[in-house]
C-alpha cells in the first residue's frame, strides 16, 4: 500500500511530509509465521528496503469529444489507467466503461451541448494521484472557467458489488446521481460527500464531483471494509483488490453493464441538457449545516454572523435553482442561470471541501466539511494542553475570514 499522504508531486514544502519509516505489507500466512516466531521468543526481523523517489515522466491520455452545437463548457470524465498486478477490476473495468460511454456519446454527437473531455491518469497509487494533480496545475484556467463537473470512474463491476447507494456526489450533483441510479440500475441513492482519495484533484478549484468507486461490496463483507470509499456503508472493494487475484474472474458482466448504464445516464444529462443539472440549494444546505456545527463548537465562529449571511443568500440561490428548472422544462438554454450556478460552485466548494483552496492540494487524509472551521490545525494539541488555545483562536479567525470571502463571492454570483 501507499504510505505517503502528499498529494501529487511534492512541493518543497511537502518534502518534510514524505514518510521515512519503511512499511511492509504482510499476508495472512506470513503473519501467522511471524506470530509463531514471536511466541517462541524469536523477535529479530530484518527489513531490507530500497527507497526510490526519482522523478519520472508519466503518460496522461486526453481526448475531447465535440459536437456541432457544443460551446466552451466541458464535462471531465476520468479514471486511472495504471493498476496493481493485472488489475481487471481496478482499473481495467473502469477504463472499458469510459471508452464505451464515450463511444456511445460520439454516435450521438449531434445532440451534445457540452464537450466531453476524457482523461486517463497515470501515477494513481505510487505517485499519489500525480497525473490528475499535474493536470489540475497545468490546466487550471480551463478547469476553473469551463469544466462544469468531474465524473470519476474506478473499480467497476466487481463480483458481488451490490452497494451503490452511498457513492460520492457533490451536493449539487446528488440529484443527478439519484436519477442515474434510478434509471440505470433501478436502485435508490443516498450519496456521500466527496472524499480525499481517488484522483479527486479538482475539488479545490470548485469543480463539482460525481462518483468514483460506484459499486462496492455489501456491508457484511467486514474483512475488507476499509478499502471502501465510505467504509461505514459498504464492505469495500473485494478481498482481491490490489492483489494478484484481481483477474477477469473477479468481474461480474451484469454488474459491469449496470454500472456502465449508470454512468451513461449521468453523462448524457451532463452533456446534453440545456442548463447544468445542479441543485444549488443542496450545496448551500450542506454549507449551512457545516457552519452550524462549527458555531456550536467555537465561540469565535458563533460570533461571526456567518449564518445570517448564509440565510440572506438562500432566496437568491433558490431563484437560480428555479431558473434552471424552468430552462430544463422548456428545453431552452439560460446562459445567465448557468453563469450564476457556475460562479456559486466556484465560490463555495473550495472552502467547503478543502484547506488549500484553488491553488494547492490538501494531503490524502480525511477532511471534514469546512475544514478551516471544523478541524483547525492545533486544536487536538490544545485539547491536550500541548498548545495554547489562543493560537487556535488566531487560526479560527482567519478561517472565518476565508469563509466570509467565499460567502461574499456567492452573494455576487447570485446577485
Amino acid at each position: 500500500m501507499i504510505a505517503s499522504s502528499v498529494w501529487g508531486s511534492p512541493t518543497v514544502g511537502d518534502l518534510a511530509q514524505l514518510p521515512r519509516v519503511p512499511i511492509v505489507s504482510v499476508t495472512a500466512a506470513d503473519g501467522a509465521l511471524l506470530r509463531e516466531r514471536l511466541a517462541r521468543g524469536d523477535t529479530d526481523v530484518m527489513i531490507d528496503a530500497a527507497v526510490d523517489t526519482r522523478w519520472r515522466t508519466l503518460p496522461v491520455l486526453e481526448a475531447t469529444l465535440d459536437g456541432p452545437a457544443t460551446g466552451e463548457e466541458l464535462v471531465l470524465l476520468s479514471g486511472h489507467v495504471d493498476s496493481w498486478h493485472l488489475g481487471a477490476m481496478d482499473n481495467a473495468s473502469a477504463n472499458a466503461v469510459m471508452v464505451a460511454v464515450a463511444e456511445a456519446l460520439a454516435r450521438r454527437r449531434g445532440r451534445l451541448r457540452r464537450r466531453l473531455r476524457v482523461c486517463f491518469w497515470s501515477g494513481h497509487s505510487h505517485a499519489r494521484y500525480a497525473g490528475s494533480t499535474w493536470y489540475a496545475d497545468t490546466n487550471w484556467e480551463t478547469l476553473h472557467d469551463h469544466v462544469i463537473a468531474h465524473v470519476n470512474v474506478d473499480s467497476l463491476g466487481g463480483a458481488g458489488a451490490s452497494a451503490l447507494a452511498h457513492a460520492i456526489a457533490s451536493d449539487e450533483l446528488r440529484g443527478l446521481g439519484a436519477h442515474a441510479l434510478r434509471v440505470g440500475a433501478a436502485l435508490p441513492f443516498v450519496g456521500s460527500p466527496p472524499v480525499r482519495a481517488g484522483d479527486q484533484s479538482f475539488l479545490g478549484i470548485g469543480v463539482p464531483s460525481l462518483f468514483m468507486t460506484l459499486s462496492e461490496q455489501p456491508p457484511s463483507d467486514v474483512g475488507v471494509r476499509p478499502t471502501g470509499v465510505v467504509p461505514s456503508t459498504s464492505g469495500g472493494l473485494g478481498w482481491w483488490w490490489h492483489t494478484p487475484e484481481d483477474k477477469l474472474a473477479r468481474l461480474d458482466p451484469s454488474a459491469l453493464e449496470r454500472d456502465a448504464r449508470v454512468y451513461g445516464v449521468a453523462l448524457w444529462r451532463l452533456v446534453t441538457e440545456p442548463v447544468v443539472p445542479f441543485e444549488l440549494s443542496a450545496l448551500l444546505g450542506a454549507f449551512s449545516a457545516a457552519l452550524r456545527r462549527a458555531e456550536e463548537r467555537w465561540e469565535v465562529v458563533s460570533e461571526s454572523a456567518l449564518s445570517a449571511r448564509i440565510a440572506a443568500l438562500r432566496p437568491g440561490v433558490q431563484a437560480v435553482d428555479s431558473a434552471l428548472v424552468h430552462a430544463r422544462s422548456v428545453s431552452l438554454p439560460d446562459q445567465e442561470a448557468d453563469r450564476r450556478a457556475h460562479a456559486l460552485c466556484r465560490a463555495l466548494n473550495p472552502v467547503l471541501r478543502t484547506r488549500a483552496g484553488p491553488f494547492g492540494h490538501d494531503r490524502a487524509l480525511p477532511t471534514p466539511e469546512l475544514p478551516d472551521l471544523l478541524d483547525p490545525p492545533g486544536a487536538s494539541e490544545a485539547a491536550r494542553d500541548r498548545v495554547d488555545w489562543r493560537h487556535v483562536d488566531v487560526t479560527l479567525r482567519r478561517g472565518v475570514n476565508r469563509t466570509l470571502a467565499a460567502i461574499r463571492a456567492a452573494e455576487q454570483a447570485v446577485g
